[in-house]
């Protein structure tokens, strides 16, 4: 297993190649031979194109957290720091998975909604890392409450830009 700059490289390459739901994934070469198309720029941190694609959310926004939600952002970090915070805020019985075993170097509120049964929901696009080649990694996630505690995680989609 390679390690340091090569896996970070190795892993920058493999979510361009495999893709994820919600990202800007190559296509397959055309049947006439010419090179595939090459992912556009980079949707940015601030203003995300997809989010009003996703259907939750109506449009990108810049978005004003609740106490708990800035809370509990500030105390992502490596998985360890993650699964800390999630047995902190979330409520009990609430699958926390998918952002368990993940690192967070950055995160960013895309927008805010309230969902039919009441929650408020936030989409949040987290950067894992950022390669020594210039690619970060990402995935954005919907992170709904109740009160003071996280009652549903889901993972939306995720990938790599930049490079």
């Amino acid at each position: 297993m390679k390690s340091g700059p090569v896996r970070s490289q190795l892993a920058a390459i493999a979510f361009l190649a495999l893709g994820s739901p919600g990202c800007d994934e190559a296509a397959p070469a055309p049947p006439d031979g010419s090179a595939p198309r090459v992912p556009g720029p980079p949707p940015s941190l601030t203003a995300n194109p997809s989010a009003a694609a996703s259907g939750r959310c109506s449009r990108p926004e810049t978005v004003e957290a609740t106490p708990a939600m800035r809370s509990f952002l500030s105390r992502l970090g490596s998985p360890g720091r993650s699964r800390r915070a999630l047995a902190e805020f979330a409520a009990p019985k609430t699958d926390v998975r998918p952002m368990r075993w993940t690192t967070f170097e950055r995160t960013e509120i895309y927008c805010r909604r309230t969902d039919p049964d009441g929650a408020d929901c936030f989409e949040v696009r987290a950067i894992h890392e950022v390669t020594v080649s210039g690619y970060s990694l990402w995935s954005q996630y919907e992170i709904c409450w109740r009160g003071d505690r996280i009652v549903r995680v889901e993972r939306l989609g995720g990938g790599a830009h930049g490079g």
